[in-house]
């Protein structure tokens, strides 16, 4: 806001004087005895509007988010399974629609194990890890960095006013899928094959929950 102190005093005026013309300065300088503050309201805004641009956007999780990318794993292995039951018959597999896509040889892993709950389990685990941290959408993360956007105020659960983080640090489907290789479980870590569905499963359900928190960015 702008304030300034005016002294005012009036004088009598002619019936063909206007002193006073509303967006035009008046024609002399007027003096008061008291000292009084006005808001300059468009100054103000567009000072605002500056500093808000000198800060970090806010991101963060967004719970409807999370429990979408869990309601797609769990619809996802219903498919595998309904295919791998007429695969033990003898039948030829009937793929139904995948909540997402993933490798051909993903789904022949899959579609050959009897280990598919086991499986689910493990992904949904790497999910909960992952998303609790906040993973960024590739194609906002790209967004960000194209804007020149170099960090945001990460606001995670608990944690108060939340943290700045690098943009190129975020945590991403790719990211998260080249660090699960070191967190799946040691009954599979045997298993190439199942291991590499795990994480490519993981990789195409993990679409991103952090969002843009537009009313804690304009806080």
């Amino acid at each position: 806001a702008l304030a300034c102190g005016i002294l005012f005093w009036n004088r009598p005026l002619g019936f063909e004087q206007q002193e006073f013309v509303p967006g035009e300065p008046a024609l002399r300088s007027y003096f008061s005895p008291l000292s009084f503050s006005f808001v300059d309201e468009k100054k103000t805004s567009e000072l605002r509007e500056e500093k808000l641009r000198g800060l970090p956007p806010v991101y963060r999780p967004d719970p409807k988010l999370d429990k979408e990318m869990i309601e797609r794993v769990d619809g996802f292995f219903k498919v595998v399974s309904d295919a791998r039951q007429y695969h033990l018959q003898g039948e030829d597999a009937r793929w139904k629609k995948l909540p997402f896509e993933v490798p051909s040889k993903t789904l022949q892993t899959l579609s050959d194990s009897s280990e598919l709950d086991l499986i689910k389990a493990q992904v949904i685990t790497l999910m909960g890890d992952y998303l609790r941290e906040g993973v960024l959408s590739e194609e906002k993360r790209n967004e960000l960095l194209g804007s020149g956007t170099a960090s945001v105020l990460l606001v995670r659960k608990g944690s108060g006013d939340g943290s700045a983080v690098k943009v190129e640090d975020l945590m991403t489907a790719d990211k998260a899928a080249n660090d699960a290789s070191g967190r799946v479980d040691a009954r599979f870590s045997k298993k190439k094959d199942v291991k590499n569905a795990i994480i490519q499963v993981l990789r195409a359900a993990l679409t991103g929950n952090l969002v843009f928190d537009e009313e804690r960015d304009r806080e």
